[in-house]
């Protein structure tokens, strides 16, 4: 299967997100509710792209996709009967029972270089652009899930929050970027982009 099949989901799921945050921010924030919908949406545009990534590099050690450059395989072993054997194997190696965290670059490339994957150079360099713009997002979805004084130090030494009064993850996510745009617009555009990249 050319890897290419994989791209409608991830789009779609995100353009969705993107467009549900725009209709409730059109409405107003106001409303407790809708500011719980926007945060929500945040919190599932981390998953999609999370788990993208994941099944991404996992599927490419199955040997069953393909990309412009041919059939993706493992360089030095036989391929894994399905993703769920490739991490068992990543476990085993790591000798740990939790999955990288597949949302951050440096975990996701060395992942797919103990795989041994044919396309861990094309992973590398698309996985490892800085900056990482993403990171943002994941800075506010653990803001929202957690509430921590950690994740709140976080969003105040990137300069996504004053250091001063409450943080509102809210207006966070629909602030202007510095490079144009929304926050949500930059993260889901970034997202969208990886994945249409990654795949070719």
């Amino acid at each position: 299967m050319h890897l290419s099949k994989k791209l409608a989901r991830i789009k779609n799921s995100v353009s969705l997100l993107e467009a549900e945050i725009a209709a409730h921010e059109l409405i107003g924030i106001s409303n407790h509710e809708q500011r719980r919908i926007i945060e929500r949406c945040v919190i599932q545009l981390q998953i999609e792209m999370e788990l993208f990534i994941r099944n991404f590099i996992l599927d490419c050690a199955t040997g069953r996709f393909f990309h412009s450059a041919g059939i993706i395989h493992r360089t030095y072993a036989p391929p894994f009967k399905n993703r769920e054997k490739a991490c068992d194997f990543l476990l085993e190696k790591k000798n740990s029972r939790r999955e990288p965290q597949w949302a951050i670059p440096k975990n996701a490339i060395e992942a797919a270089t103990t795989l041994g994957l044919s396309n861990v150079a094309q992973i590398s360099a698309e996985l490892g652009v800085a900056p990482w713009e993403v990171d943002n997002l994941r800075f506010v979805r653990n803001f929202i899930a957690h509430r921590s004084k950690e994740s709140a130090l976080k969003l105040h030494s990137f300069g996504l929050a004053s250091p001063k009064g409450a943080i509102d993850p809210v207006a966070i996510i629909i602030a202007a970027s510095p490079k144009g745009g929304k926050n949500y617009e930059r993260w889901a555009g970034f997202i969208r982009g990886v994945a249409t990249r990654l795949v070719q």
